[in-house]
């Protein structure tokens, strides 16, 4: 009795649903990003609540075969569909808040909770304030109260950074907080 050699177990579902994002094979929906095209799978796409209420309601968009998307860059958009198509994605802090932002946007819970997690680990001074401001706009309690702290316990140092001078043009209420 022979017996045969163990043949390769590891799962490809992952590798292939992802070699799809932007895929033209089969596509029944392109995106309009910042006038890029970019190529979608309906069916994938209802993994997204924002999508499937949209693709299986009585909406235009149900038939549309094209579809506008605003205030999301591209590069952004992609690796949100890459997040959609096969559950994972890497996400670097230099891309983290504005994926936060669009999981927000769309209603990937998930998806929002890893984005929190990489700016947690993130905050500093030069952080702090902006993803503050994020976490405010965005319902992200945790990561807010962390980064209240932070900016409290460096005030000086946060309070000339760049972000924090954007923060407190955009919410008042938060520098106001701050200070108390």
């Amino acid at each position: 009795f022979q017996f045969l050699p163990k043949p390769n177990m590891k799962s490809t579902l992952v590798t292939d649903m992802k070699k799809l994002v932007n895929s033209e094979l089969l596509s029944d929906i392109t995106f309009l990003v910042e006038e890029e095209k970019i190529y979608g799978h309906k069916l994938m796409c209802l993994r997204c609540p924002y999508f499937n209420h949209m693709f299986t309601g009585e909406y235009m968009e149900s038939k549309a075969a094209e579809l506008t998307i605003d205030g999301i860059r591209p590069e952004i958009f992609l690796l949100f569909l890459e997040y959609l198509y096969s559950d994972s994605v890497e996400i670097q802090l230099k891309n983290a808040m504005e994926l936060f932002e669009a999981a927000d946007r769309f209603g990937l819970e998930r998806l929002k909770k890893q984005c929190e997690f990489v700016m947690y680990g993130s905050i500093n001074v030069d952080t702090a304030a902006e993803i503050l401001l994020a976490a405010d706009l965005h319902s992200a309690e945790l990561l807010r109260d962390k980064c209240i702290r932070f900016v409290v316990a460096n005030f000086d140092s946060v309070s000339l950074t760049k972000g924090f001078h954007e923060m407190s043009r955009a919410n008042l209420e938060l520098n106001i907080e701050i200070l108390k």
